[in-house]
C-alpha cells in the first residue's frame, strides 16, 4: 500500500470537523495555561517555571554572545562604588559604615562634579553622634540628586528602626511621602521568585514610593516606565546583560580614582561581599557551581537603571497573538503527526518547526516574551495525537515485521526493526563491542560415537544453557556453529558496561561447561573453551537482500576467535585480551574476587604486533586459609611475570617452579616454565 492510499485511509476515517474540535480545545488550553487564566485550583506551575528556566536559558546565550562582542560595559554612565571587605577592615567596628568615612566620600563626589548618587545603605540605627550629625549635614547640603533607601516593618525591619529611620530623613526635611528637588527615599526591595529565588523582575514602586533604580532615573532623567510595560505586581521584567557590566572601584580608593573616571557619572554605593547580600540570577548559571556567579543587590539595581535609562523593556504577546499562535503549532503538528507516513520526515520537519520557534525566541527576546516551552508542549501533544490516529496501520505494519523475523532474531533486534523500519536495509554501523567466542574440545569426535538423537539432546541442553547465561548479562547471539556460540555484548542496545558483563558471562559459562564434563562424562563431554576480545566493529543487519543476519565483523570479532583457540596451547579455559581487562581494573567496584593472571604478550596468527593476554580467574571461597593461599600464589605469578618484562628470565622461571610445586595441577604454570626454557618472551602463535 502507497503512502497516498495510507493518508487518503486517514483522512477519510478522521472527519474535519473532529480535527477542528481538537485544534479548538488544544489552542484555548494551553493559551490558558500560558496566561494564567484557569480557574483558581488549576495547577499551572510547571508552565511557568519552564518557561522562567527557558528565558534564564536565553539571558545566558544572549549575554555570552554580547560579552564577545562588546567591552563589557554595559552603561558607562553608571559607576559602583564597592564597600568591600578591605573597606571594612579600615575602621574599628564593622556596622553601620564609618558614617564620617561615608559623609566625606559624598562630599569628595559632590565636589567632582558627579551626575547623581544612589546610597544602597540602610539609616536605621545611629552610630557616634558627632558623625551622624556631619553625615546629615553633608546630605542638606549636597548640589547633587542623592537617592537614599528607606525601609518598614514588612520588610523585615524592628519598629525601632523604622523610627530612627524616620527620624533620620525628617532631619534632611523629607517625610513619607514627599521628596525634595535632591533628595529622595526609595526601595531597594529585590523580588525573589518564590519557586527557586531567582530575581527576574523589579518593583517599579509601592505606596508612592519609587524603586532605587525608577528614583536615580528620574534625577537623571525624563523616562518613566509606561503602565503597559507593568505587571500585576507592579513588577517589570530585568533585561540582563553580562556580569561586570559595569566600572566597579572599592570606594576607600575613590579619591585616588582619575577624576574623568566619575566626572558626570551616576555613582552607586553598596556593600558587594561574598557572603552577603548575594543574589541568584539567571546569570548564575554561566558557572557550573551557580552560587559562585550570585551578584550582589547594588549590581542588580545598576542592571535596573541601565534598562531603564535605555529604555529597554520586554512585551508579553498580545492574547489573540497568543491564540493565533498557538491554533497554527496545533493544527500543523496534527497534519505532520497524521499524514506525513516516513517517521524521519515527521521528525525533520518538527525538529525545523521547533527550531524556528526557538530561535525566532532568542532572537525577539529582548522585545517579546514567546512562551516557547508552552508552545513545545503544545506541538508535542497536538503532533502525539496525530500519531495515534495513524497508530492502527502503524500496528498492523509491526505485526507483520514481528511474525516475519521472531524465528531467526533475537528479541532486542525485532524491538529495534520496529521502532525503525529502516533497520530491514542492509548496512550497519561501527561501534565498540565484547566479543565472546566458545568452543567445545573434541566435540566433533566424540560426536561421531553418538547416537544422533543423544547427540542432539546433549548439544540443545548444553546450547540452551549458554543461552541463558549470555541473555542474562544482556548479550546477543550472533550464530551457533555446531557447538561453537559467537555473541557479542553493546549491541544492537548500547552499554557502558559491555566488557564486564562479557566477563562475568564468561565466568558463568565456565562454570557451567565444568558441570557438563561431570553430568556427561561417560560420554567424554569436552573442555569449553572461550576468548573475549573488546574493539571496534561493525554491526547490522549483513546478507543477502532474501536472507541476512544481525552479525558483527571486523578485525575485533577475528582476535576473539583466535583466543578461544589459543586456549589449547595455553592450557586455559579462558583467554581475554587487555582491552577487556583494562577497563575493568580501572573501575573496579565489585565485591566478587575476579584475579587476571597475565599470561604474556602474544603475536596471534596473521598479526603482527603482539597483544597482552589474560586468564581471569573467578574466586568465591568463604576459606579464608585457601584465600590467603590464592593470593599468595597469584602475588607471587605476577612477580614472576614482571621478571620476564625486566628481562630477568632465571628469577621468573624460579618462582614459575616453585608455583609448580604448589600446584601441580595448574597447566598455565607448565607453559610458562616450557616457554621461558625457549626462551621464547614474546609467544607467536602459528595456529589457531
Amino acid at each position: 500500500m502507497g503512502h497516498k492510499n495510507i493518508n487518503q485511509k486517514l483522512i477519510g476515517k478522521v472527519s474535519l470537523a473532529f480535527l477542528l474540535s481538537i485544534v479548538l480545545i488544544y489552542s484555548t488550553l494551553f493559551t490558558l495555561f500560558h496566561k494564567n487564566l484557569l480557574p483558581t485550583g488549576y495547577s499551572t506551575a510547571i508552565f511557568s517555571v519552564a518557561e522562567n528556566w527557558i528565558s534564564d536559558l536565553k539571558s545566558i546565550i544572549f549575554v555570552s554572545e554580547e560579552s564577545k562582542i562588546s567591552n563589557n560595559q554595559l552603561n558607562p554612565n553608571i559607576v559602583i562604588l564597592a564597600i568591600g571587605e578591605e573597606t571594612y577592615e579600615k575602621f574599628p567596628y564593622r556596622s553601620p559604615l564609618d558614617r564620617k568615612f561615608l559623609a566625606d566620600t559624598i562630599n569628595y563626589l559632590i565636589k567632582s562634579q558627579v551626575k547623581a548618587i544612589g546610597i544602597d545603605i540602610l539609616f536605621d540605627q545611629p552610630t557616634e553622634a558627632t558623625k551622624d550629625l556631619f553625615l546629615k549635614n553633608v546630605l542638606k547640603n549636597t548640589t547633587v540628586p542623592i537617592v537614599m533607601i528607606t525601609g518598614q516593618e514588612e520588610n523585615g525591619l524592628t519598629k525601632k528602626q523604622v523610627d530612627y529611620l524616620n527620624n533620620f530623613f525628617s532631619d534632611l526635611n523629607l517625610n513619607l511621602n514627599k521628596d525634595n528637588l535632591l533628595l529622595s527615599k526609595s526601595l531597594a526591595t529585590i523580588m525573589k521568585d518564590h519557586r527557586d529565588g531567582t530575581v527576574r523582575e523589579f518593583l517599579v514602586e509601592r505606596n508612592g514610593v519609587d524603586s532605587f533604580a525608577q528614583a536615580l532615573a528620574k534625577k537623571v532623567t525624563n523616562n518613566i516606565i509606561s503602565s503597559t510595560f507593568k505587571s500585576k505586581s507592579n513588577s517589570i521584567s530585568i533585561i540582563y546583560k553580562h556580569n561586570n557590566s559595569f566600572s566597579q572601584y572599592p570606594i576607600h580608593a575613590v579619591a585616588h580614582l582619575p577624576i574623568e573616571w566619575i566626572r558626570d557619572k551616576i555613582i552607586l554605593i553598596g556593600a558587594i561581599l561574598p557572603h552577603e547580600d548575594r543574589h541568584r540570577t539567571p546569570l548564575s548559571l554561566l558557572s557550573s557551581n551557580s552560587s559562585s556567579n550570585d551578584i550582589s543587590g547594588i549590581e542588580i539595581h545598576a542592571h535596573v537603571l541601565a534598562q531603564i535609562l535605555d529604555n529597554q523593556y520586554r512585551k508579553e504577546i498580545p492574547l489573540l497573538v497568543d491564540i493565533l499562535l498557538t491554533t497554527i503549532f496545533v493544527s500543523f503538528a496534527l497534519i505532520v503527526g497524521m499524514i506525513l507516513f516516513n517517521t524521519w520526515i515527521k521528525i525533520l520537519i518538527s525538529i525545523f518547526i521547533l527550531l524556528l520557534l526557538w530561535i525566532s525566541s532568542f532572537y525577539f527576546k529582548a522585545l517579546f516574551f514567546i512562551p516557547t516551552f508552552t508552545l513545545t508542549v503544545c506541538y508535542f501533544i497536538s503532533f502525539s495525537t496525530g500519531i495515534i490516529l495513524s497508530a492502527i496501520t502503524l500496528r498492523k505494519e509491526k505485526k507483520f515485521i514481528r511474525d516475519a523475523f521472531s524465528r531467526y532474531l533475537s528479541n532486542d533486534v525485532i524491538n529495534l526493526i520496529e521502532k525503525d523500519p529502516s533497520k530491514l536495509k542492509l548496512g550497519g554501523e561501527r561501534r565498540e563491542i565484547t566479543i565472546l567466542f566458545s568452543d567445545v574440545a573434541g566435540f566433533t569426535t566424540i560426536s561421531e560415537s553418538m547416537e544422533p538423537e543423544v547427540l542432539v539432546k546433549i548439544l540443545n541442553h548444553y546450547l540452551d544453557e549458554m543461552n541463558k547465561v549470555i541473555i542474562k548479562y544482556g548479550g546477543t547471539i550472533d550464530k551457533y556453529i555446531g557447538d561453537a556460540i559467537v555473541a557479542f555484548f553493546g549491541a544492537p542496545l548500547s552499554s557502558t558496561n559491555h566488557q564486564e558483563m562479557a566477563l562475568r558471562c564468561a565466568l558463568e559459562m565456565d562454570q557451567i561447561a565444568k558441570k557438563f564434563i561431570l553430568e556427561y562424562k561417560k560420554y567424554s563431554f569436552g573442555t569449553t573453551r572461550i576468548g573475549l576480545n573488546c574493539g571496534q566493529a561493525i554491526v547490522g543487519n549483513i546478507g543477502s537482500t532474501s536472507h541476512f543476519d544481525y552479525t558483527a565483523i571486523g578485525d575485533a570479532v577475528n582476535v576473539a576467535s583466535r583466543l578461544e583457540g589459543a586456549n589449547k596451547y595455553f592450557s586455559t579455559t579462558l583467554c581475554v585480551s587487555e582491552s577487556v581487562v583494562k577497563p575493568l581494573i580501572n573501575n573496579n567496584n565489585s565485591n566478587d574476587m575476579i584475579f587476571f593472571r597475565p599470561i604474556g604478550d602474544v603475536i596471534l596468527k596473521g598479526k603482527n604486533d603482539p597483544i597482552t593476554v589474560f586468564a581471569p580467574i573467578f574466586v568465591q571461597d568463604n576459606d579464608n586459609d585457601n584465600d590467603n593461599k590464592n593470593e599468595n600464589i597469584n602475588v607471587k605469578y605476577q612477580q614472576a611475570i614482571d621478571c620476564i618484562k625486566r628481562s630477568e628470565v632465571d628469577k621468573a622461571l624460579l618462582i614459575f617452579r616453585e608455583l609448580a610445586k604448589i600446584n601441580p595441577q595448574d597447566q598455565l604454570l607448565n607453559f610458562q616454565i616450557e616457554r621461558l626454557l625457549r626462551n621464547e618472551i614474546t609467544i607467536v602463535l602459528t595456529d589457531k
